[in-house]
């Protein structure tokens, strides 16, 4: 048996093609597939005969099978929740995964995560960059794989909101500002929306990340009335 594997992209789309060429049907296509190190279940994938195998007559006219396999979302889906598995599992924790993909792009939804584990934004982004190199070995052109990342618990965003309340309240009395310590980008989130709530503050974040810190001050507008009220007095 020979082979004349080959990748190649189906069109609007970076999933793969393969190639694959035997002296039966079935044996083309397990030539094809092996290529991908990862074998793929019946139906993660389709195949279109390309050339039907002939066996000729003394050696003449002698025609191997050739055929094309397409692989499919669900065969992108299954190899990245198995690859979330090892990750997780390496690290000991149980995390469970829900992962939606199309053709040019994979995004997951991650449950269960322990709360006790104050994963910053820059987790997500590692996590996304090791995941997109590997959903990549299985696309020919440039795959996106994106993490959808989970919310905060109750406890902790009550937590949050009643430490947002009290700066507030401590820069209305003092007039100083306040910096808070470096956080992720969903707990300063939470802290950004408390502060909207008094009229008379204004939030916004600084640094770079893992560094960056919400900064918790008077209102330009209000800090104005002010000074005008004290001229007069």
């Amino acid at each position: 048996m020979t082979s004349n594997n080959a990748f190649s992209n189906l069109e609007g789309s970076n999933l793969l093609k393969l190639y694959g060429t035997g002296e039966t049907i079935e044996e083309a296509i397990e030539q094809a597939i092996k290529e991908l190190r990862v074998k793929p279940e019946e139906d993660e994938y389709t195949v279109s005969i390309l050339q039907k195998p002939r066996k000729g007559f003394l050696g003449m006219g002698k025609r191997e099978a050739k055929v094309e396999v397409e692989i499919n979302t669900s065969f992108i889906e299954r190899v990245i929740r198995e690859a979330l598995k090892r990750l997780f599992e390496a690290s000991g924790w149980q995390v469970e995964s829900h992962v939606k993909a199309n053709s040019r792009t994979a995004r997951i939804e991650l449950k269960n995560i322990d709360s006790t584990k104050r994963l910053d934004s820059n987790f997500f982004n590692d996590l996304e960059y090791i995941l997109t190199i590997y959903a990549n070995r299985f696309t020919s052109t440039r795959y996106s794989v994106k993490i959808l990342q989970p919310k905060l618990d109750s406890d902790r965003e009550r937590e949050l909101q009643q430490l947002a309340a009290e700066v507030a309240r401590e820069v209305l009395k003092t007039h100083r500002r306040y910096t808070f310590d470096p956080m992720p980008a969903s707990e300063r989130r939470i802290i950004h929306e408390t502060i909207k709530k008094f009229e008379k503050l204004k939030s916004y974040s600084v640094g770079k990340e893992p560094d960056r810190k919400v900064v918790v001050e008077l209102a330009k507008k209000t800090s104005k009335r002010r000074r005008k009220t004290s001229k007069g007095v």
